[in-house]
């Protein structure tokens, strides 16, 4: 376990005294798989993810929403606001591609990711029109990063994880849980 909680701290700065979060903190009694879906998660949100930062937190809001993931959901609401998205986007990603107001991009992305979710794949269709707005590596991240937090939903609600924040982003009792 103290392996796994050294990788945390060195990987996201968290201070030495401080405790970890219940999240990383139950992730450590599989060390193994702690590390190796902590590096993909980093990866996926971090400088290597080719989808810019607003797209990549609209498929992960996406995905949060269809897996009905409120500790998922309110941490990249958040995040999403700090990287470009307005409020009545995020308000909006619950209605999905369908709702209007999105633009050709938005949508396909958002399309995918409930296609993903629904069928398992992405439609002919939709590849077609990802393919006029995405290169070929943001064609393969965009799956990684939707399955990757389609994992993470799982996983979160398999454990039971009360979120850290509310619907809307706000952390709830103003300061991270042990």
């Amino acid at each position: 376990h103290l392996e796994a909680v050294h990788f945390i701290r060195s990987l996201t700065g968290f201070p030495q005294d401080a405790p970890i979060h219940s999240f990383f903190r139950t992730l450590c009694h599989s060390p193994e798989f702690m590390i190796a879906f902590t590096r993909l998660g980093l990866e996926a949100v971090g400088r290597a993810c080719a989808l810019p930062p607003r797209e990549r937190e609209l498929v992960i809001l996406r995905t949060g929403w269809l897996c009905d993931a409120p500790y998922l959901w309110g941490e990249h609401v958040a995040t999403g606001r700090l990287v470009g998205l307005a409020e009545e986007e995020i308000a909006r990603i619950a209605e999905g591609s369908a709702a209007p107001g999105w633009s050709e991009r938005d949508r396909a992305l958002l399309r995918a990711v409930e296609e993903l979710h629904h069928d398992k794949t992405i439609g002919e269709a939709t590849w077609a029109l990802l393919a006029r707005h995405l290169d070929a590596r943001q064609l393969v991240e965009l799956p990684l990063v939707s399955g990757h937090y389609h994992m993470s939903a799982l996983l979160q609600n398999a454990l039971r994880f009360a979120p850290n924040r509310d619907r809307h982003g706000a952390l709830i009792g103003g300061e991270y849980p042990e």
